[in-house]
């Protein structure tokens, strides 16, 4: 039976939304053990201002915060990684996670929710991932889509996933 893990970060609950779309989407549309995994930062950066100040400067330094324990099952097939775009870049807790985790060989769908503009996120992931057996990334931007259609896209792109897989 093929195993897949969703692992996300969200800070609005966008990529949540995103995040358990895909889950369901699985479950309905096969039958893989699929499980969620979310990805928290033990010190989150707040909201408003503070948020894009503190959260940016994460992005522009680098920094990977330490991560809240999580379950993520290293025998999974496929890995679906989700992050909302924080200054043009992955959030520091995707970078922790990419740190912590092998990936190598593994097949990665990496996704993005994105509200102001993708940046270099595609760029990002492909670093990340450069010891993946295969990647393909998606946007969820509010400049090709309302927000109101993200879940129903992730559904869609995850039944085109079943399709290819089940060939």
């Amino acid at each position: 039976m093929m195993k897949v893990v969703v692992a996300f970060y969200s800070h609005s609950g966008i990529t949540r939304d995103v995040s358990e779309a895909i889950v369901d989407e699985l479950k309905l549309a096969t039958d893989w053990e699929v499980a969620l995994c979310e990805i928290k930062p033990q010190k989150e950066v707040g909201q408003g201002f503070s948020k894009y100040l503190w959260g940016g400067y994460q992005v522009v330094s680098k920094r990977s915060p330490e991560l809240m324990p999580y379950t993520f099952d290293t025998e999974a097939d496929l890995v679906f990684i989700g992050t909302p775009v924080w200054a043009s870049s992955i959030a520091p807790a995707i970078r922790s996670f990419f740190a912590k985790q092998d990936l190598t060989g593994k097949e990665v769908f990496c996704y993005y929710t994105c509200q102001g503009g993708p940046g270099k996120v595609a760029e990002r992931f492909h670093e990340e991932t450069k010891n993946c057996s295969q990647v393909e990334i998606k946007a969820f931007d509010k400049h090709e889509m309302d927000i109101e259609n993200f879940e129903m896209v992730a559904r869609k792109w995850v039944r085109t996933i079943v399709e290819r897989k089940n060939k």
